[in-house]
């Protein structure tokens, strides 16, 4: 679970509300580089509304058609005051993805600026385009089928190892071989965790 939580990489893209110069709303622009991600994996991704002048409550839609940046199922943040900040949980999802260049556009749009609350805080709308690029996946240890022991340079079983090596030596393809067991279980807790985080 710690090695999964050290590799997952967290990326926060802030979307700033603030009041352009002339009455009518306006769209600001946003370049957003997401860097080399490896192809086959998931990486969480936290988008930040933040009211910064409105003195109303603002709900932010967030919209994306791009497959790899995916959004919760109600990709609404919710009652920003004025002042605050409020996240969305979003994912980037590699696992059918090619190596290449790639890039998506997420647009966040406030659902309830009406002509009063554009009158009063002049809320603009915003639109995000995210550049990312996909590098081949890493050849993942025990490809094949083989387990911990079939790997190892030498035969924990070997009668020719001292016995007080060979036993440390199974002990620790024994503690690999739960280790890898455990993965199946800490991706499902991290899913849970996620979808906490987006609730």
């Amino acid at each position: 679970m710690h090695l999964i939580l050290r590799t997952a990489l967290v990326l926060i893209v802030l979307v700033l509300v603030r009041a352009p110069a002339s009455a009518q709303p306006q769209t600001s622009i946003t370049q957003v580089q997401l860097g080399v991600r490896a192809a086959g994996k998931t990486y969480p991704l936290a988008l930040s509304a933040q009211n910064a002048d409105c003195k109303e409550p603002l709900d932010f839609r967030f919209t994306s058609i791009a497959p790899w940046l995916k959004l919760p199922a109600d990709p609404v943040v919710r009652g920003v005051a004025a002042g605050q900040t409020r996240v969305l949980m979003a994912t980037i999802d590699l696992t059918n993805m090619s190596p290449g260049h790639y890039q998506a556009t997420v647009e966040v749009d406030c659902e309830n600026c009406g002509w009063f609350i554009f009158h009063s805080g002049k809320i603009d709308k915003q639109q995000l385009n995210f550049f990312l690029d996909v590098a081949p996946a890493a050849q993942p240890p025990g490809q094949g089928g083989q387990n911990a022991a079939q790997q190892a340079s030498v035969d924990p079983n070997d009668p020719r190892i001292p016995k007080p090596q060979r036993a440390k030596l199974q002990a620790a393809l024994a503690g690999l071989d739960k280790a890898n067991a455990a993965k199946g279980p800490c991706k499902e807790e991290l899913a849970k965790l996620r979808a906490a985080a987006a609730a």
